[in-house]
């Protein structure tokens, strides 16, 4: 069985942020950043070159509209090491600026529902385990909400913005003491090794936890050693989480993993919606009526050379799936909803990734823009959307 890795490689490219407004139906540039050294006069590349490209990702924006966080990676060829760093941007292209310059490998920014704060995980050394961080917009202050041992992933804020669900890795077995003989590494598991990470140690699980916000307080919501627990969303009502639950690190080796719901207190006990077969990369999605919930779906594994990533939702209360991109035959790369009724998508095709909105009632697809190019990282909120934009002329 070929295995797939939730840490998909990203395609490194270096791209111009591009912004639409009135959810896609007309492309309007508000801010644009070129972060690739530009040449006076045409030239074949070089090999230095490749130093000086950065890729932008993970786009987010505000709940307002009002900004946009990126993460910019860039190659630091003296340190022989890549440095990430969070911009932010206003919607009217006026702001411009760095927001973490004193964080190491700041990623993974994430809005409050208020929009004043901007969490992200990042470290105040090269060492040191990465946290969650927050950073007050108005003010600039920057303060680490977590301090902890285990490595962090993803995680996410509750609609109320008073806590934050996140995912992390535990269980590993304590490191040798100093001077003591190296001890045979176990493999316990089929996915038992991944790159940039190495070895999965005997014992290492995945599992949420939920942070507050005004306390720093963390309790655990999953603990059941079985099971690894990823991929936490929050309910519209803040009362629920639902995440993917596996035995193996991605997916099992039937190539499925579970979607499940539990109530977000702790003490509480999972319940499973729906058994899907893995997905390139999973996202899931509550509709903002709380009726639905996305998810992308892949194929059996015997079909993983020619597996598209299908878009798929199911009642909160359980019940039969109804795909929305079967009829495509292209993978979905991304997905927002727009709103009850409608969901903004990318689509992958022919070298080009385009956006369309889905109608929720209908099941109608409509493209949103036809020239060639590649546009991903999908983010909308109060009527503006984010993306990451590239063509031939802006690569």
């Amino acid at each position: 069985v070929q295995l797939r890795s939730r840490r998909c490689a990203k395609r490194e490219r270096c791209a111009t942020v591009w912004l639409h407004m009135n959810c896609l139906k007309a492309l309007v540039m508000c801010a644009a950043l070129t972060l690739c050294a530009q040449a006076l006069e045409a030239r074949p590349l070089t090999v230095d070159d490749y130093d000086r490209f950065s890729d932008l990702h993970d786009v987010q924006m505000s709940a307002d509209g009002s900004w946009i966080a990126y993460v910019v990676e860039t190659n630091e060829r003296a340190a022989d090491e890549q440095r990430s760093a969070i911009w932010l941007v206003s919607w009217d292209g006026v702001q411009h600026m760095p927001a973490t310059a004193s964080v190491k490998r700041a990623r993974a920014p994430r809005w409050s529902p208020d929009g004043r704060i901007l969490a992200f995980l990042g470290s105040d050394s090269d060492a040191g385990t990465s946290q969650i961080m927050l950073l007050d917009r108005p003010s600039g202050q920057i303060r680490t909400l977590t301090s902890v041992t285990g490595d962090i992933g993803d995680y996410a804020w509750s609609p109320d913005g008073k806590r934050l669900v996140f995912v992390m890795d535990t269980g590993a077995e304590p490191l040798l003491k100093e001077g003591a003989p190296p001890q045979p590494i176990v493999i316990d598991a089929t996915h038992f090794k991944e790159d940039p990470l190495g070895y999965f140690e005997k014992g290492e699980r995945l599992h949420l936890y939920i942070a507050n916000f005004a306390t720093g307080k963390i309790d655990a919501l999953t603990t059941d050693p079985q099971f690894n627990d990823d991929l936490p969303a929050w309910s519209p009502d803040g009362s629920k989480i639902a995440f993917i639950r596996t035995r193996e690190r991605t997916a099992d080796v039937d190539g499925m993993s579970d979607v499940n719901v539990i109530d977000a207190t702790a003490g509480s006990q999972a319940a499973k919606l729906v058994r899907i077969y893995s997905p390139n990369v999973q996202r899931l999605s509550w509709s903002p009526d709380g009726r639905l919930l996305a998810f992308l779906q892949g194929q059996e594994p015997k079909y993983n050379s020619y597996m598209q990533d299908r878009l798929q939702v199911i009642p909160a209360g359980g019940g039969a799936i109804r795909p929305l991109s079967d009829s495509l035959d292209r993978a979905i790369s991304a997905y927002t909803f727009a709103d009850a009724n409608s969901i903004l998508v990318t689509i992958e095709d022919d070298m080009t990734v385009y956006p369309a909105r889905i109608d929720l009632k209908t099941g109608t697809i409509k493209r949103l823009y036809t020239a060639p190019s590649v546009m991903d990282g999908i983010s909308s909120a109060a009527g503006h959307t984010a993306v990451l934009y590239a063509d031939d002329r802006s690569p």
